[in-house]
């Protein structure tokens, strides 16, 4: 259990404290350390760093101007400013396929559009930044074309090149594209979506005054086949639809960026969600053998193993135990004490969890041996199921839960909180036609990049999940070899009390495998799968973020 172990804090040098997962590449060669020394040299990692302050503006080749007028260019409030500098627009005359077998015939060019913005912070100062919307061409080591990868990026006006941070984000899926976290996160706009509230029927994209963007720029990435992310031939889309491919196109994409944008010297950083996990450990891994040093990775809501939950391919179910409890808890159908915080009610159920429950499975999947009465009974005590339901589905899986837990409900498996009648015909993510919705509009009329063809949010389903010899991935030593590569990297774990889809404890049993590590915490808030999705958990996530960036925040040499 990561954040129950004793391990250094972050030290804050400022003063301040997919969505879907598949099941389904090949072995790749690459610079790693046995694993028993791996874990040696991460317990051995030290803290350190501090905050830059500097940013860049992205060096672009903007195209033919666009006849969609930007989305809003005035500022956020009534205190006269400087004018902003011209928009440059584009018009991208190409057309993107989703389809396994598309590619983009060669030469690609790698154009973009321009737009410049400003926002009021919560801290009541003005932001004004520089929006970048377009492509860059993913290249071999013999800088031969790959993929022409699509990505918004939003950089702090007025700073020097490489002394400002840089923040590479991605959602999961594994073919998931990454609007999700783009309009939903931490830019600088995001769509409001009153979660859990389902009876809203207004999403607005409102500008962000929490955003990251006060602590590093960001760069917004979609894989291959999803948004306009598309191969280059004689490559065609499904080349990439591989833990390992992937994962190289997005570590020659990064590279790609931080060269033509003279990043070198910035402090970067990876921000990945759901099966973004996976993608973000081989991904540092990746870069740090190519030379390319991070200052920290941030995982939302990642899946870390697919060896061992019981949903991806494992058989123990225990790590969905405490998220029940939860769930069970915003149900008021638990037997969590009023006077008991949802923090202390966790780690006692995380106690449960892993000193009783999970034995007593281990014991019942090899010999069938029953669970004991009081073991029940504490079973009943958790989640308010009846003794025999739990004796007749002792090793509970999330569907089984879901289907149980509100009788005549669809219970989503992504946020426990959020359900829907049983034939109602809603979606329990009924935010979710939003997201499509605005990021049509946004592109153009926000950001000044149009195109041909329509914004794709998900991609195939035919994805090669070897990885390492496993025929599912296990990324843990991926993460462990970028520690052991790079000490002071530092890890930042968030997750959501009620996401059934990764469970939060399950992640903490995975990288419970790596020991102590000073580096590295994880943190709990109300939610679920989109954890930034429920305004109460906003505050004191950007929180840790903003202590995050503050305590690793140093340019690096």
């Amino acid at each position: 259990m990561i954040d129950r172990i004793p391990m250094r804090p972050f030290t804050d040098t400022q003063g301040t404290m997919n969505k879907d997962r598949g099941v389904r590449a090949s072995s790749r060669q690459r610079m790693r350390l046995p694993f028993a020394l791996l874990f040696t040299a991460v317990l051995m990692a030290a803290c350190g760093g501090d905050a830059g302050s500097s940013t860049s503006t992205t060096s672009t080749q903007p195209g033919a101007p666009a006849t969609t007028a930007p989305f809003s260019t005035q500022p956020t409030s009534s205190t006269p400013e400087q004018p902003l500098a011209a928009d440059q627009p584009y018009n991208d005359p190409l057309s993107y396929s989703a389809a396994a077998n598309a590619s983009l015939p060669p030469p690609v060019a790698e154009h973009a559009a321009v737009a410049h913005r400003r926002l009021k912070l919560t801290d009541g100062s003005t932001l004004t930044y520089t929006a970048t919307t377009g492509h860059l061409t993913a290249s071999d080591t013999n800088g031969n074309a790959k993929a022409s990868v699509f990505y918004v990026a939003y950089t702090a006006d007025g700073k020097p090149p490489g002394s400002r941070p840089v923040t590479f984000l991605f959602n999961g899926g594994p073919l998931s594209a990454t609007v999700w976290l783009h309009l939903g996160s931490w830019g600088p706009k995001r769509i409001v979506t009153h979660v859990p509230d389902a009876s809203t029927k207004s999403f607005p994209l409102t500008d962000s005054p929490d955003t990251l963007l006060s602590d590093s720029d960001l760069v917004f990435i979609d894989a291959i086949s999803v948004g306009y992310s598309e191969a280059i031939a004689p490559n065609t889309n499904k080349t990439f639809w591989s833990v390992d491919e992937d994962a190289r196109l997005f570590r020659d994409f990064i590279t790609r960026y931080i060269t033509v944008n003279q990043r070198q010297t910035s402090p970067k950083y990876l921000y990945g969600e759901s099966y973004a996990g996976i993608r973000a450990a081989v991904l540092a891994n990746l870069l740090e053998t190519a030379g390319v040093d991070l200052a920290g990775v941030v995982l939302n809501s990642p899946i870390m193993n697919y060896n061992t939950a019981c949903d991806t391919g494992g058989t123990d179910c225990t790590g969905f135990l405490p998220s029940f409890g939860a769930v069970s808890t915003y149900y008021g159908v638990s037997g969590k004490p009023a006077t008991t915080t949802m923090p202390t009610y966790m780690q006692q159920l995380q106690g449960f969890a892993s000193g009783s429950y999970q034995p007593a499975v281990k014991s019942f999947l090899a010999s069938r041996t029953p669970p004991s009465g009081d073991l029940l009974a504490q079973l009943t005590g958790y989640t308010g199921f009846p003794s025999q339901v739990w004796l007749d589905n002792f090793n509970m899986s999330k569907w089984t839960y879901v289907s149980k837990i509100k009788p005549g409900y669809n219970v989503d498996v992504s946020d426990g909180r959020l359900n829907t009648l049983n034939g109602s015909g809603r979606r329990t993510q009924y935010y979710r036609s939003a997201f499509s919705d605005q990021i049509k509009t946004y592109l153009p009329q926000g950001l000044g990049y149009s195109a041909k063809t329509g914004y794709t949010m998900d991609g195939g389903d035919d994805w090669d999940y070897r990885h390492d010899g496993l025929p599912r991935p296990d990324a843990v030593p991926d993460l462990a070899s970028a520690i052991a590569q790079n000490p002071q990297l530092k890890v930042l774990v968030m997750h959501g009390y009620h996401d059934l889809n990764c469970p939060y404890f399950q992640t903490e049993m995975e990288l419970g495998r790596m020991g102590n590590v000073p580096n590295l915490r994880v943190r709990l808030f109300e939610g679920g799968h989109m954890t930034y999705l429920t305004e109460s958990s906003r505050a004191p996530m950007k929180a840790e973020l903003h202590a995050f960036y503050n305590a690793t925040g140093t340019a690096v040499p």
